[in-house]
């Protein structure tokens, strides 16, 4: 039905209804503070403490199998920071390798100048990977599962500076370069015929970002709300080989609704416009959202999901998930329908390996294609 198209949107937008009264009302709440992050601290050392840390890394997913190496990370307060309610910064780098010969190096970083007033948030990461890819649209078959292998390497950089409260907004810069591609071609199907970047492919540009987050933990949120929306424009003329527009939307809501008790909501949009390669389309599944969908087993130019997860603290260091997403993908918003949505949901335990900062090691089983996904790693999936 054509009142039914376009539904999915709709929802996501509905769902930032829910978020932004809750938006003005903490702001509401707060005006009497600048910028309310954090609780203030009289003990100005604690400006001065950097601490380097290493971690072993092991963890499993349906796109890696088994993992294992090690994080590097760094917490320091930036140079020039003499106040005691800036955030502190941090900085990740974990080396990674798989069962499946997959290779992974990213460097993540969170750096926040004296008193907030900027955010600099860079991702680069570097990926030797083979993965199976399914082809493009919402009801691709697992008749058509191939492989592909290909190196790729991605940077983003965004600088933001606040405009109030707990409100960021600035700019952002991706390049994505991937290269040395491998498809095995079936008898089924062969990815040639159809997808833009075949043979590899290297996109560039600008866009505008806007940050809102009043999330008491980062990696374990018990209450507040995030709501983050970017836009990129990736040109020939900042040397990408393809033209497209992308749209991201990702808002999240945390509710206390008991002892020990959380409801946590989040709902994505993910846009494209224009000729976008077949790596940077829109892809379901993962660790984070769609839970039991293999990485990309569905993708296209439109994405539109919504999760909500039940978090329960049993006992001392053991606590448990229960959770349930729904999710489509489509080539544009307006074949985006309730029909066509997919459904996924499961269950899980988190053990408590540092009790000051909350944060947990996540085991979850997620239900959703033909065969149930295992997640085992660190921190909460949103």
């Amino acid at each position: 039905m054509k009142s039914m198209k376009s539904g999915v949107f709709a929802a996501i937008f509905f769902f930032l209804g829910i978020v932004a009264p809750a938006i003005a009302q903490e702001t509401h709440a707060k005006k009497k503070r600048p910028y309310p992050l954090r609780i203030a601290t009289k003990d100005t050392t604690a400006l001065k403490r950097k601490q380097l840390t290493f971690f072993p890394v092991i963890y499993r997913s349906p796109e890696t199998g088994l993992a294992y190496g090690v994080l590097a990370l760094g917490l320091f307060k930036m140079i020039g920071v003499k106040d005691s309610l800036t955030r502190t910064s941090n900085a990740e780098l974990p080396i990674i390798l798989t069962s499946q010969k997959q290779f992974i190096v990213d460097l993540m970083y969170n750096l926040i100048t004296n008193k907030e007033r900027f955010f600099i948030r860079g991702l680069n990461q570097y990926n030797n990977f083979s993965e199976y890819y399914y082809g493009i649209g919402n009801q691709t078959t697992e008749a058509n599962q191939t492989s592909v292998k290909y190196i790729s390497f991605k940077t983003n950089q965004r600088v933001m500076t606040r405009v109030g409260g707990r409100h960021f907004a600035g700019l952002q810069y991706q390049y994505y370069k991937v290269s040395n591609t491998s498809f095995v071609d079936t008898l089924q199907y062969s990815p040639k015929n159809t997808e833009l970047g075949y043979n590899g492919f290297t996109t560039s540009g600008l866009g505008f970002v806007y940050l809102y987050d009043s999330r008491n933990n980062v990696i374990n949120s018990m209450h507040g709300t995030y709501i983050e929306v970017s836009s990129l424009y990736l040109n020939k003329i900042e040397g990408s080989q393809y033209n497209f527009y992308n749209y991201t939307i990702d808002a999240r809501k945390f509710f206390p609704i008991g002892k020990g008790q959380i409801l946590a909501i989040q709902g994505l949009l993910n846009h494209n416009v224009g000729d976008v390669p077949w790596r940077q389309m829109a892809a379901m599944g993962g660790f984070s959202l769609m839970r039991g969908y293999y990485l990309g087993r569905l993708r296209d130019k439109n994405y539109a999901a919504f999760q909500a997860e039940y978090r329960l603290h049993i006992w001392k260091f053991l606590g448990m998930a229960a959770f349930a997403s729904t999710g489509e993908v489509a080539p544009r918003l307006g074949d985006l329908t309730f029909d066509g949505l997919k459904f996924a949901g499961g269950a899980g335990l988190r053990f408590q390996v540092d009790k000051k900062e909350k944060v947990n090691i996540r085991f979850d089983v997620g239900f959703g294609s033909n065969q149930p996904g295992y997640y085992l790693t660190i921190g909460e999936a949103f």
